[in-house]
């Protein structure tokens, strides 16, 4: 992942947030079991850290990229946030 990531350092930072999302989307589904929480965040958090750190190398300007650059990870929460589905109303999402 981190050689993969690497590789794609210079590309569009679109579409290396959906490579990223895809990726923990699919880890997620295949790990997601109850009490695994953990594990998950862990992921979480190792791919936001290996994403900034992507970011401040091909940034020349200064370390702030936080702020300037769109975040993967809060794209990835709000995509599952719209994919809930209420349980009092079975069939629409939340």
């Amino acid at each position: 992942l981190k050689d993969e990531l690497h590789k794609r350092m210079h590309m569009d930072l679109a579409t290396v947030g959906s490579w990223l999302r895809s990726v923990y989307r699919g880890w997620c589904q295949y790990h997601a079991i109850p009490g695994n929480y953990d594990r998950l965040q862990q992921l979480r958090t190792a791919l936001q850290e290996l994403w900034f750190r992507r970011l401040r190398l091909r940034s020349q300007r200064g370390r702030r990229l936080e702020t300037a650059e769109p975040n993967p990870i809060k794209m990835i929460r709000q995509d599952d946030k719209s994919q809930q589905v209420d349980p009092a109303r079975p069939g629409q999402s939340l």
